[in-house]
């Protein structure tokens, strides 16, 4: 099923039914945009449940109509609307701010409302068109601010380049607790007047993640028990390596994180790989043709390693800048990076590990951000036709294209 396209961007409109009319509930003093809600005119009888399922935790109503019980979800949260007399300048300042992109249709013209999605495409941030906004106060003064955005980022110096960034854009500075050795953030108002926060988002180790890859090793070490030399020197599903070449890669990528994680704890930045992509693909080319049994006990202290230092590592030093690919990012994704290597490389051996084999937890973190990538990679159109079912499925530029 093919579902309906955008709503039109004109919020604002006549609501179906009056306050006063019969079958329609309606809350006094609706927000301009919301609906009113249509039920026939039973006597209803409401109560709200609130339990757990899994690992979520989830609310019901239960709705009595004519003796009978229907249970539903409550609603979830679809996207923040934010006021504004400047519809596009303020939907400007969050999308160059954020990364965010607007959703189809929203990149030019005149809007009432518009609506920039993160970039796995989920709708984040909704601005619509007001004649007049009273700027709030705060902290100080008669107009309090009655919402105002969180947002993080990894690191100190995140933190003031973000604080560089919000000023280019036009926000303003209101409160300056950069220097809290517990809490590291700053206040500011974008140019429509709302406040917001910038700050230092609070990171411990990743446990459930260094359990994975934990867990990861230890699949991976089982499928090269009695691993021969002569399967070592077999082509793996890569085009152009070995199965001793996954192996070496595998090592020297273990490697790279506990050199990055090391140097975080003394406070220092690395590169990946000494050398830098030239330096990897020698290393790999060096060690892959080397005997099974050197192969697999090189890998083996190599994830000992790991996984002796992902369990000794303090806290603070999770949310420290590592390197990655030419950019700064906090050392918890470090696990994550590890955990995925790990998996992905170990069906790359052909080795009767199979994508069938991955966690559900893996795919799940996996998933979204590959298809995130996949328009990169792709034609849109062509990507959209396939989905379809109306065009074979297009060609994947690599990765480094």
């Amino acid at each position: 099923m093919i579902r309906p396209g955008p709503q039109p961007t004109s919020r604002t409109g006549p609501s179906t039914g009056s306050a006063n009319s019969p079958g329609t509930v309606r809350s006094a003093g609706l927000p301009a945009g919301c609906r009113a809600w249509s039920a026939a005119t039973v006597s209803y009888a409401v109560r709200v449940a609130v339990g757990k399922s899994g690992s979520g935790t989830g609310a019901t109503v239960a709705v009595g109509q004519d003796g009978g019980v229907l249970e539903v979800t409550l609603v979830t949260l679809r996207q923040v609307v934010l006021d504004t007399p400047d519809v596009r300048g303020t939907a400007e300042f969050y999308r160059r701010l954020l990364g965010f992109a607007y959703r189809p249709g929203d990149e030019t013209g005149e809007h009432d409302w518009l609506v920039l999605r993160a970039p796995d495409g989920v709708r984040a941030l909704a601005f619509q068109q007001v004649p007049d906004l009273p700027r709030p106060t705060w902290p100080e003064g008669p107009r309090p601010q009655m919402l105002h955005l969180d947002l993080t980022v990894a690191t100190t110096a995140a933190l003031d380049a973000a604080h560089r960034r919000v000023l280019e854009l036009g926000g303003r500075l209101l409160a300056d607790r950069s220097g809290d050795p517990t809490e590291p953030l700053r206040v500011y108002a974008d140019p429509a007047g709302h406040p917001f926060c910038v700050f230092v988002a609070e990171t411990g180790p990743p446990v459930d993640t260094i359990g994975a890859v934990r867990a990861a090793h230890g699949r991976l070490h089982a499928t090269l028990d009695g691993l021969t030399d002569e399967v070592a020197r077999r082509p793996s599903r890569l085009p152009g390596w070995t199965v001793g070449h996954v192996l070496t890669h595998l090592a020297r990528n273990a490697d790279s994180v506990t050199r990055r994680l090391a140097a975080a704890v003394e406070g220092r930045v690395v590169d990946q790989y000494p050398g830098g992509s030239a330096g990897r693909a020698a290393e790999i080319e060096a060690g892959a043709a080397r005997p099974a049994a050197e192969l697999v006990a090189d890998l083996r202290a190599a994830d000992d390693a790991v996984d002796e230092l992902f369990g000794a590592v303090p806290a603070p030093v999770w949310g420290r800048p590592v390197r990655a690919r030419g950019q700064e990012v906090p050392a918890v994704r470090l696990a994550y990076s590890r955990w995925r290597e790990v998996e992905v490389h170990h069906v790359d051996l052909g080795l009767a590990y199979a994508p069938a084999d991955w966690p559900a937890g893996l795919v799940e973190r996996m998933l979204p951000e590959l298809l995130a990538g996949l328009p990169g990679r792709a034609g849109a159109a062509g990507l959209a036709a396939w989905l379809l079912d109306r065009s074979p499925a297009p060609d994947l530029r690599g990765w480094d294209d």
